[in-house]
């Protein structure tokens, strides 16, 4: 694409819209910190075409910028990351449960480490405390 005639400058213009335009629009709706292909997004916007019940043509549009911006709008919820995001996003969570239940773990094998002689005291003391068991045939009664 050219810059217009006489400016000199070097930009880059996309549907008649600057290039930073379509950078801006890109960051307003936060599409790379979601992990974003534009592949993704084009996926997603061609089904939610398919969905329409007028499906209009970009050349149709005042602003053509701004309506696919819409549909992308519509086609992806400002919360909803991509999938490959998403998947990396529950990997790490995860990763983070599975470390949380190793500390628990490991500071309960403590706790039980360092309670063990009050344990062993309490057993010693249980086992020198049971009655003792008469021999067969004593302390019973006559059998029958």
């Amino acid at each position: 694409m050219r810059p217009p005639a006489g400016t000199g400058a070097e930009t880059l213009w996309v549907g008649g819209r600057h290039i930073g335009q379509v950078c801006d629009a890109i960051a307003h709706h936060r599409l790379l910190e979601r992990g974003w292909t534009v592949h993704q997004l084009l996926e997603r916007v061609d089904r939610y075409r398919a969905g329409m019940r007028r499906d209009l043509e970009p050349a149709e549009q005042r602003d053509p910028l701004a309506w696919l911006f819409w549909l992308v709008s519509q086609a992806v919820p400002g919360d909803e990351l991509a999938p490959a995001a998403r998947s990396q996003l529950e990997r790490e969570q995860a990763r983070a449960r599975a470390a949380a239940r190793a500390a628990e773990d490991a500071a309960a094998r403590e706790r039980i480490a360092a309670e063990e002689p009050q344990i062993d005291a309490i057993l010693a003391a249980m086992r020198g405390n049971r009655p003792r068991r008469s021999a067969p045939g004593h302390g019973r009664g006559p059998r029958r």
